[in-house]
């Protein structure tokens, strides 16, 4: 008899170690998710934010004008060398799956537009397209309607992003509900 009530507890020790680790592993990956999705969002946000205030795309359709008039633009340098990735994004980009559904696309689809109209602002700074005002005048336009695109993409992202930064985990969430139904059970 001793030997079955010792196997017995055993068996309950071992599966209230096992269950506290598998509720710990799933809050930590909530949290994960948690923090990812607040970064991205974060860094999202302050990018659109940053065009929106120093005035880019007004700059760059007064210099697409001028250009179409025949009139040479010198193009300021706004960006250094080499490119990189934005520095959460990089932080981050192992942790993308982890958000699941259709953001790990569309946030790689955002810095892919984002990188690629940096590229052509590197280039359009070094003068690689200076013999030929149109076809300079033409990547600036091109990249204003990517940067339209890369702009509603980034306000979608950023309301997703912060919808997941803000979720409860699924025992919280079931707790809430339960309290919720209990109070509510109280007063009738």
């Amino acid at each position: 008899m001793n030997i079955l009530l010792g196997f017995i507890g055993t068996i309950i020790g071992a599966a209230a170690i096992l269950g506290a680790g598998i509720f710990a592993e799933s809050y930590k990956r909530h949290r994960d998710r948690q923090g990812t999705a607040s970064a991205l969002a974060g860094e999202i946000h302050a990018i659109l934010n940053i065009s929106e205030r120093r005035k880019y795309v007004e700059a760059f359709e007064s210099f697409a004008k001028l250009l179409e008039q025949g009139q040479q633009v010198i193009i300021p340098r706004f960006l250094a060398r080499p490119l990189e990735l934005d520095p959460v994004v990089d932080r981050y980009l192992g942790n993308l799956g982890a958000l699941g559904g259709e953001l790990p696309k569309k946030i790689t689809t955002f810095h892919s537009f984002l990188l690629g109209i940096r590229h052509d602002l590197v280039r359009l700074a070094d003068g690689a397209f200076d013999f030929d005002l149109a076809m300079k005048a033409r990547v600036i336009r091109e990249d204003l309607a990517l940067w339209k695109d890369t702009v509603t993409l980034g306000s979608e992202l950023v309301g997703s992003l912060d919808k997941i930064a803000t979720e409860l985990w699924w025992l919280e969430s079931w707790c809430q509900k339960a309290c919720a139904w209990r109070r509510g059970r109280r007063s009738v």
